[in-house]
């Protein structure tokens, strides 16, 4: 402002939101995703014992998917935590960001887009680790039966 005063941003939102998203995410989304885990694998896998390629290799395909799946589940979880932290981080730097010059908050924000950055390859890598794993465990399976690939 004009008149030397600066301005001042409430930051209990940002507060607020990382700690209901945590909240959420430790009472209801991970317990839930347990859950819904259980009951997709309490039951053996279909057609493992089939005597027909075609029910096992829609049996394969079926659980490659599944595992897919959960792992995919697993990771907007992890997700979910770290948009939660980050949340907090970003009113923990934004507080410090004020007792700082403006040179010294660049460099403050400069290290949070390498986080945000380096959080989002990690997921990727995971991901793309994730779709590996499930195609070599499908591929491996179909070596084992006399069945192919896709």
């Amino acid at each position: 402002m004009g008149n030397g005063q600066g301005f001042e941003i409430n930051t209990a939102g940002v507060t607020a939101f990382g700690a209901q998203l945590k909240a959420d995410v430790e009472k209801d989304i991970a317990p839930t995703s347990d859950r819904i885990k259980q009951i997709l694998t309490w039951y053996p896998a279909f057609g493992a014992r089939s005597g027909s390629p075609a029910v096992q290799a829609a049996a394969v395909k079926y659980n490659a998917q599944l595992n897919a799946a959960m792992t995919f589940l697993d990771t907007l979880i992890h997700n979910a935590g770290v948009m939660a932290q980050a949340a907090q981080d970003v009113v923990v730097a934004y507080r410090k960001g004020d007792e700082l010059s403006a040179a010294d908050i660049q460099v403050v924000l400069g290290g949070a887009s390498t986080r945000v950055t380096e959080a989002a390859q990690a997921a990727e890598a995971a991901r793309v680790r994730a779709e590996q794993e499930a195609a070599e465990a499908e591929e491996s399976f179909m070596r084992q039966h006399g069945g192919t690939a896709r």
